[in-house]
């Protein structure tokens, strides 16, 4: 299923500047960089809350063959020679926050018997950073027998995302090829640095193309709801709290609707249960989108991803069909309108704040087809279940091929609730999507 939209402003405005040789320059090496808009964000609520796990990224890989420990720590080395993110911490002077490659992370080592991984991995997620003195990365390697071994990473996320920790695993994978061989790597130069991209933005938010894009979203979000319907405990004046998650297989089929993604599917029925649970019918949940539209952030390790804030309208009880129809113009907008920073959106929307409560969305919805496995050469990978034990959101759903998780704030989402919006949210996609419903 694949989108048959004609690329709209926001896209041809990104082409003809690339026409146009118009390339994010570097900065001078070393030198001190703002930050960008959604690093300022985590940098604030680090503030609020100095250490807190919530915005960290844990995750476990298994290694199963013969590891060479000097070849993999070398170049762990080198990744973090190439990536200057991965050694940058966030100053501060007069007030404003500031990043600078000053703390270079190292690999540590340490043997452990099998039944002791478990508990060394929730302790590896449960910890925190201190932004100011770093390192913002952990990477610790276990080893469980002769052939055995377990990486444990975890980063805060003002310096890495989802995108880039399959950017990171592939270059770790390729610079561990090379010192195993002996050639060099076969890794481009990086155009340019995470740093160069928090330049270019503070410039770029200042451009025509931004204020269009800020027009579109001000349209959008006008009048939208600020908080969802879902029944909820009292809230509590802190961002995130404790997690829980109910998993479920994801039925397959989909619905035959031109020019509709996997994304746009599982989204419409998401938002019609959040409408048919909350009793309402506008709906606004967060969709994020990798923020990689110029081609020199793709090979980079960073902060990139955005969130937008999905509005649909589900008025007169459409079915799933006419949902998804809806869902699809939405995104398709919201697409064409993705560069606008969501710590952008929040300042120039200026909806009421609260310290227990997000802006424009509490719940959070993501796609991923299934993705490949990293790989390291001579070796078998396998990703292991890896949670923080905090939840950003009031509710989320993930879904990955076949596999879905609603995660949700213990604090404010009652286990049952959970537990309903998953069988609702499975009997709507093995339904007629021509039923209406509610």
């Amino acid at each position: 299923m694949a989108a048959t939209s004609s690329p709209g402003a926001g896209l041809l405005g990104r082409l003809a500047d690339l026409a146009r040789g118009s390339v994010i320059p570097p900065r001078a090496p070393g030198a001190r960089a703002p930050l960008s808009s959604a690093q300022e964000r985590l940098w604030f609520l680090d503030q609020l809350e100095p250490g807190s796990p919530t915005y960290t990224m844990p995750e476990a890989l298994r290694l199963a063959g013969d590891l060479d420990r000097a070849a993999f720590e070398r170049a762990f080395h080198a990744l973090v020679d190439r990536h200057e993110i991965l050694r940058s911490v966030v100053g501060e002077q007069d007030g404003q926050p500031y990043q600078t490659a000053t703390a270079a992370p190292v690999l540590t080592y340490e043997e452990l018997p099998p039944e002791a991984v478990r508990s060394r991995l929730a302790a590896d997620a449960a910890r925190g950073f201190d932004l100011a003195t770093g390192p913002l990365v952990s990477a610790h390697l276990i080893r469980v027998a002769d052939r055995d071994h377990v990486l444990a990473l975890n980063m805060h996320h003002i310096v890495s995302d989802g995108w880039s920790m399959d950017v990171l695993c592939a270059d770790w994978a390729e610079l561990y090829r090379a010192e195993l061989s002996g050639a060099p790597p076969d890794l481009a130069p990086l155009p340019i640095q995470y740093a160069d991209y928090a330049v270019w933005q503070r410039d770029w938010l200042t451009s025509a193309e931004c204020a269009a894009q800020e027009a579109y979203w001000r349209s959008h979000l006008a009048g939208a709801p600020l908080v969802h319907a879902l029944p909820t405990a009292p809230r509590p004046d802190a961002l995130g709290g404790p997690a829980g998650t109910v998993e479920f297989p994801v039925p397959g089929g989909g619905v035959p609707v031109e020019g509709v993604t996997p994304t746009m599917v599982y989204l419409a029925a998401f938002q019609l249960v959040l409408a048919e649970v909350g009793g309402v019918d506008d709906v606004v949940v967060g969709l994020p989108t990798a923020g990689r539209s110029r081609p020199e952030t793709e090979p980079l390790v960073g902060f990139f991803v955005n969130s937008l804030a999905v509005r649909t309208d589900l008025s007169g009880r459409p079915t799933l069909r006419a949902a998804v129809g809806r869902v699809r113009e939405v995104c398709l907008a919201a697409y064409d309108n993705q560069d606008v920073p969501f710590e952008r959106l929040v300042e120039v929307l200026r909806p009421p704040r609260s310290l227990g409560s997000l802006p424009l969305f509490q719940i959070m919805f993501s796609y991923e087809p299934p993705g490949d496995t990293p790989s390291w050469p001579g070796l078998t990978v396998r990703r292991l279940p890896q949670e923080s034990g905090a939840s950003k959101f009031d509710l989320g759903l993930s879904v990955t091929g076949n596999r879905g998780v609603f995660s949700y704030r213990t604090d404010l989402i009652d286990p049952a609730l959970a537990a309903t919006l998953s069988t609702r949210f499975q009997d709507l996609l093995r339904a007629d999507p021509d039923l209406r419903r509610r």
